[in-house]
């Protein structure tokens, strides 16, 4: 989908995000060439309305992983779109009434909410410079069980060499050259659940991306379970000049649990 020069529209549906490229020039998808939301975290993971305790949900803090070229860190602001008018665009926010949302905490009771907890919440990321690539919008919805089985946000505790073995950042790279990356994720982070079919492990799946001008080989990877053997491991191509490199791993689980790790490299 093409839309005008700097203009980003992104969506995220438990837990993944999709980016349209709105530039005249084809980005790869690993590619950070302006303001970005590459993921949104949940904490909890789902909208707990199934309480154990028979008491209010609990308050959700959502946290976007947002981007620069330079590896900054744009503002985050988030609303709840309460619909009012049947959306006509495409954009489940489009005429609704946005109930902003003080820290991203999606609060357990709020009169403004109307009791409607599916209304999708929408983001707004900007560096403030007012530029083409200064910004982007986009919206998501979070996930409500309908069993008392919560889910829980993997956790990414390294990124490694994928030969050495070595935590990534600890020594400057050569200029273009392929190095393997391996996420580390801490015990616990795949967690097993009753699923449609049965008793479920999860697949942790990744995504890949990079500022710079080197290149993400496989902007997908994944842990492997039974009957789909994903690799966990990536490839980058290091830049052919020397420059100081930001990476990123999402890690998401499929069930709108979400993490994340950012690593800085020095090429040269």
């Amino acid at each position: 989908m093409r839309r005008k020069a700097g203009w980003r529209h992104a969506v995220e549906s438990l837990g993944v995000v999709t980016a349209l490229s709105c530039s005249n020039n084809f980005e790869q998808p690993s590619e950070i060439r302006g303001v970005r939301v590459l993921a949104v975290q949940a904490n909890p993971a789902q909208w707990d309305l199934l309480s154990a305790d028979g008491g209010a949900p609990s308050p959700v803090t959502l946290t976007a992983l947002a981007v620069d070229a330079d590896g900054g860190t744009p503002a985050v602001t988030f609303a709840l779109c309460v619909p009012h008018v049947p959306p006509s665009s495409g954009d489940p926010c489009f005429g609704a009434q946005e109930v902003p949302l003080d820290g991203g905490v999606l609060p357990a009771r709020d009169p403004r909410l109307t009791g409607d907890f599916s209304a999708p919440l929408r983001y707004r990321a900007t560096d403030n410079t007012g530029g083409p690539r200064g910004s982007e919008t986009g919206f998501f919805n979070l996930p409500a069980p309908t069993v008392p089985l919560f889910n829980h946000n993997p956790v990414i505790t390294d990124v490694q060499m994928a030969d050495a073995g070595t935590s990534v950042g600890t020594v400057a790279w050569p200029l273009d050259t392929a190095v393997g990356l391996r996420p580390v994720l801490a015990e616990g982070s795949i967690e097993s659940y009753e699923g449609s079919q049965g008793p479920q492990r999860e697949q942790i799946t990744y995504a890949w991306f990079a500022t710079g001008d080197g290149k993400i080989e496989n902007y997908r990877s994944g842990e492997p379970i039974p009957g789909n053997p994903l690799n966990p491991t990536t490839t980058y191509r290091t830049p052919k000049t020397a420059q100081t490199v930001t990476l990123y791993v999402v890690a998401r689980d499929g069930r709108g649990g979400t993490g994340w790790m950012r690593k800085v490299v020095q090429i040269r």
